[in-house]
């Protein structure tokens, strides 16, 4: 039984990852073991060093450009300084980000290291802007893959792309994300006409899709008063408000800060819209589906682990498709959403209170 484990997360940032990352800490808490976080200042934010928790800060790098290279090369080198461990077959290093260095030193230092993989790797390099760049990263990630002890990956279609590139592919272990801290009663009462979409501006998730296919929309049903609430941030979102203003749609879609009013819209939307090129296990669409919004989706890693077959399956390239989809959600919304309640069944295997059992035997 493992009594001491080291938490790698270089570039602390905002979203999905760092969810999951502290969810972990409650549950290795819970379970008293030992725990050493290897992160950059950002994480104090969050948290603090107590009685079974050391935080080790690693140097702060200016440029962005090359923050998150260095942030993992700085963060490897603080493992190393960790080396010395007293019972090496009782500690795992799990590493959340950037785990190529991570590999080099763990299998160096005789250290078990388990990542874990929190988006399709096949998708991101398929949908990649930068064609070389993306294949000398997906071959450092095979390198990585086969020097770890363990892969955990959170949907049943990652663990399958995964498998392709890995040698002893018993390694790949189902590790769902498990933030959910209650299954909501279902409840469609106070709902009006939204369109949402939670995520990162960037092409990954592809809002700009999104917005062109809402305009038909407007112009299909012009006394319905739909509206569409974008809420997230990143690097599209200069484009996403050009687009607003060249569609005319200013009266009609909001474009908020991703940590605000995110329950309230959840309540308030009938449809989530979720044109992503490719993900993980998206924690948002869980979100959706406890609030008994419409799915209508992309048909990529993870959907089908949250919704199974009932939600409404888009084509993320082409926004005709998209707008004929959310015409049909629109008028067979009481159908859809009689249908859609049955994926809170398919929820439980997300709820936080069963990860102590689950992650603890995954990394043992």
């Amino acid at each position: 039984m493992i009594n001491n484990v080291i938490l790698i997360y270089p570039s602390y940032e905002r979203g999905g990852v760092k969810k999951n990352f502290l969810s972990y800490i409650k549950a290795l808490k819970k379970n008293n073991l030992k725990i050493n976080i290897i992160s950059d200042k950002n994480i104090l934010g969050d948290v603090k060093s107590d009685n079974k928790i050391k935080i080790h800060i690693i140097k702060n790098f200016k440029s962005r450009l090359f923050y998150k290279y260095f942030t993992s090369l700085f963060s490897s080198y603080k493992l190393y300084q960790l080396r010395k461990i007293n019972d090496k077959e009782k500690t795992r290093v799990i590493s959340f980000q950037s785990s190529f260095f991570t590999s080099i030193v763990s299998s160096i230092c005789g250290l078990k290291l388990i990542i874990r993989v929190s988006e399709d790797p096949i998708g991101a390099t398929i949908h990649s802007d930068n064609r070389m760049s993306s294949f000398l990263v997906m071959l450092t990630k095979i390198i990585t893959y086969n020097l770890c002890y363990k892969i955990l990956v959170n949907s049943k279609l990652m663990k399958i792309n995964l498998e392709k590139f890995v040698i002893n592919k018993k390694k790949i272990l189902l590790q769902y994300n498990m933030n959910l801290k209650k299954i909501k009663k279902y409840n469609i009462k106070r709902k009006k006409n939204i369109f949402l979409n939670l995520g990162r501006f960037c092409k990954q998730k592809n809002q700009t899709i999104i917005l062109k296919a809402f305009s038909h929309i407007l112009k299909k049903y012009p006394k319905k008063g739909f509206k569409l609430y974008l809420c997230g941030d990143g690097p599209d979102k200069p484009k996403l408000l050009h687009l607003v203003e060249e569609l005319n749609l200013k009266k009609n879609v909001k474009i908020l800060n991703w940590q605000k009013n995110t329950e309230k819209n959840l309540r308030d939307a009938k449809y989530f819209i979720f044109p992503s090129l490719y993900e993980g296990l998206p924690n948002s669409l869980i979100e959706a589906v406890n609030n008994d919004l419409v799915c209508i989706c992309s048909n990529i890693s993870g959907v089908n682990d949250i919704c199974g077959k009932d939600y409404i399956k888009i084509d993320n390239k082409d926004f005709n498709d998209i707008f004929l989809k959310m015409k049909i959600a629109h008028e067979n919304y009481y159908y859809l959403t009689r249908k859609s309640k049955l994926n809170k069944n398919k929820l439980n295997k997300f709820m936080f209170k069963n990860l102590n059992f689950k992650l603890l035997n995954n990394i043992n």
